[in-house]
């Protein structure tokens, strides 16, 4: 009975040998740096092998595992923290968080990141091939896209610091999660398979193939989806960029003026700017009238003031009926970028009056896109014919208050009354709508498909400018898309909510009641119809200055200028508004 038992013995000590690692020598070696516990470790080459299925047969068992499972731990506290504090300021700015940015693809790169790393600690002791391979694929994408922002000076400069710190930290999680975890736990398994069990085990149980599959797809569906369509629409936008911002530049004609926030007392540093877009038209030298006011466009929130001057300004411009046409962005629309929140129409005042000092500087300036509120004569000493649409009538009212003896007259179109702001623009349920709608925009799937489906140009996705002024979803397209346009908006239903806008809005009809500007009503028909008492508050709207010249209603909707009938009404009119004089 001795001879079989030596021969056992003999047979387990060759696998042991053949391994390396069983002996008293390779057991003090490894469990140097294991959590073994001790009576895993062998003190005699009698100690009999582990069943693979053991719960000891762990790549836990290696310390610098564990301890990498601890730093995804670590990771996700900071993602955390960050999207936490992402999420706040894009309601709240916080000092030192200044974004550029609408905020909302910081934010759903940190959340992504989140995802990642825990869907990595789900399935950290069953890693995959799969999700080795997505974690390179999602890894290049990031890595790419990181060294674009880095590369290209206008991204670079939109996305600044904490733009840059995101996308790294993304591209770190990512990293760990999909691409570490794989290699060092899967070395890690096969290091404790063959000390513990004498081989390394290559079927897998019923539960880790669950668990492993359950991984992949939730990988591919929550983090690999999401990743690649916020990239596809990351190269989006750089190519508009770079079509409308250089070379060409088909889409601005004007400059760039940087204004210095004021929200922390703090005027010196760059990290506190933010830069509009304003463009006024070349001078009009065959208008006949030498004393024509500068034309000054403020759009509503769903129509850009470029799709605006185009789609009937324009016309009279090109006819030699105005002298000369100004438009500016205002922050988060179109070109400009997003400012801290919250933003006030004092500071939308403040930014125009900075913004228009520089545009309206002679040609051989030295202080373009540097000027301020302190520039002697403002505006070059010209006057000025404010014409606006909808809620930029407000921003309108409240420029107008603060520079009426330069402001020749006051055009609103179908504007909306202080007295409305809650019902239209203040609800909550909008607000979280618009927050939601911003969170899922980096997605950019509708954009996306505008540009595979019907061809739309850059000027499209970001203006809402097309060959046919009448299709009003077109028109719609960047208000709906673009985050930095949810962004603004979001900001006005702050405003509106908390009652700011209003009490503005009330210290200027208190300036604009006593003066003797012009006023031009234009309400739109198919608003008068379909809206709450909307032609009681137009009517209230004729009495903001002493001097009503004018109220009409237009058969056409919001926009009344798609209506061509309408647009030629409304083009008259404006006319004969310019002709009037702003009397003392």
């Amino acid at each position: 009975m001795a001879e079989p038992n030596q021969e056992r013995e003999h047979t387990t000590n060759q696998r042991h040998r053949s391994f390396g690692s069983i002996t008293d020598e390779g057991y003090t070696r490894h469990n140097a740096y294991t959590s073994v516990p001790r009576y895993y470790g062998a003190s005699t080459e009698r100690t009999p092998l582990l069943d693979p299925d053991d719960p000891a047969v762990s790549p836990l068992n290696l310390l610098h595992v564990w301890n990498f499972r601890l730093f995804l731990w670590i990771f996700v506290g900071i993602g955390c923290l960050w999207a936490t504090i992402l999420f706040v300021n894009g309601f709240v700015t916080i000092p030192f968080i200044v974004l550029k940015t609408s905020g909302f693809l910081e934010l759903d790169l940190t959340i992504l990141a989140i995802i990642s790393l825990l869907l990595g600690i789900f399935n950290f002791t069953v890693p995959s091939e799969a999700q080795l391979n997505i974690g390179y694929f999602l890894g290049g994408q990031l890595a790419f896209q990181l060294l674009l922002t880095l590369v290209i000076p206008h991204l670079r400069i939109y996305y600044n610091v904490i733009g840059i710190i995101t996308i790294a930290f993304t591209l770190l999680a990512v990293a760990s999660s999909l691409v570490l975890v794989p290699i060092v736990v899967k070395r890690a398994k096969y290091h404790e398979e063959v000390r513990l069990t004498g081989r390394v085990e290559t079927r897998r149980t019923l539960a880790e193939w669950l668990k492993a599959s359950s991984t992949v797809f939730f990988v591919t569906l929550l983090v690999a989806v999401p990743f690649t369509l916020i990239f596809l629409g990351f190269l989006l936008d750089v190519y508009d960029t770079a079509r409308l911002f250089h070379g060409a530049g088909e889409g601005t004609n004007g400059i760039f003026v940087p204004i210095q926030s004021s929200s922390y007392g703090i005027h010196t540093s760059s990290y506190f700017s933010y830069s509009v877009y304003v463009q006024c038209t070349a001078e009009n030298e065959n208008v006949t009238d030498s004393n024509q006011p500068v034309v000054l466009i403020e759009s509503d929130d769903r129509v850009s003031s470029q799709a605006f001057y185009k789609g009937w300004l324009e016309e009279l411009y090109v006819d030699n009926k105005l002298s000369r046409v100004c438009l500016w962005n205002r922050p988060g629309r179109g070109f400009s970028d997003v400012a801290p929140t919250p933003f006030t129409l004092d500071d939308a005042t403040n930014a125009l009056t900075i913004a228009l000092t520089a545009a309206l500087l002679p040609e051989n300036s030295t202080d373009k896109g540097a000027a301020s509120t302190d520039s002697a004569g403002f505006f070059q000493n010209r006057t000025l014919a404010l014409v606006s649409h909808g809620l930029g009538s407000v921003y309108s009212r409240a420029f107008a208050s603060k520079h009426s003896t330069q402001v020749q007259s006051l055009t609103l179109i179908d504007p909306i009354h202080e007295k409305l702001l809650l019902r239209y623009l203040g609800r909550p349920s909008r607000g979280f709508l618009i927050w939601l709608h911003g969170l899922l925009s980096p997605l950019s799937i509708t954009r996306q498909l505008s540009w595979l489906l019907h061809q739309q140009s850059p000027q499209e996705r970001y203006l809402g400018i097309t060959k046919s002024v009448d299709d009003f979803n077109q028109y719609q397209l960047p208000f709906k898309t673009r985050p930095s346009e949810l962004k603004a908006t979001l900001q006005e239903q702050i405003s509106a909510l908390n009652g700011g806008m209003s009490s503005q809005l009330a210290r200027t009809t208190k300036v604009l009641s006593d003066s003797n500007i012009p006023l031009a009503i234009v309400t739109s028909a198919q608003s008068a119809r379909t809206r709450y008492h909307w032609n009681e508050y137009q009517r209230e709207l004729t009495k903001i200055t002493n001097n009503n010249v004018a109220w009409e209603i237009l058969d056409g909707p919001h926009n009344v200028w798609v209506a061509e009938k309408a647009k030629f009404e409304l083009q008259k009119l404006f006319l004969n508004v310019l002709k009037e004089k702003h009397s003392s």
